[in-house]
């Protein structure tokens, strides 16, 4: 593998993501892919430097919507959207099983 083909794989990297195993292995003995490894990371540490600097744009508290208090929203907390499904489904069951008693 050439420089020129990994320098994509370096910014992947550089992203958090894994790469193939050839790239890797060509930035892992490749000086100047290593290089240009440690500038990327150099950049990105500068960058969150400066957006730290910047107090201009100070940022906003959230705002938390507040849902109304109702029996699906305690079922969608406490079990999660299938809990309460699993929950209908098992109490359409017992209705229909009652009606053969």
């Amino acid at each position: 593998m050439k420089c020129d083909q990994a320098a994509e794989f370096v910014s992947a990297l550089c992203d958090g993501e894994t790469i193939l195993p050839a790239p890797a292995e060509h930035i892992g003995s490749c000086v100047e892919c290593q290089q240009r490894l440690r500038e990327y990371l150099e950049m990105g540490v500068e960058l969150r430097r400066l957006a730290s600097l910047d107090v201009s744009m100070p940022s906003a508290a959230p705002e938390w919507k507040r849902e109304p208090r109702t029996i699906a929203r305690y079922w969608r907390k406490a079990c999660g959207f299938q809990g309460l499904h699993l929950h209908c489904s098992w109490r359409s069951y017992s209705c229909s099983d009652q009606a053969w008693r």
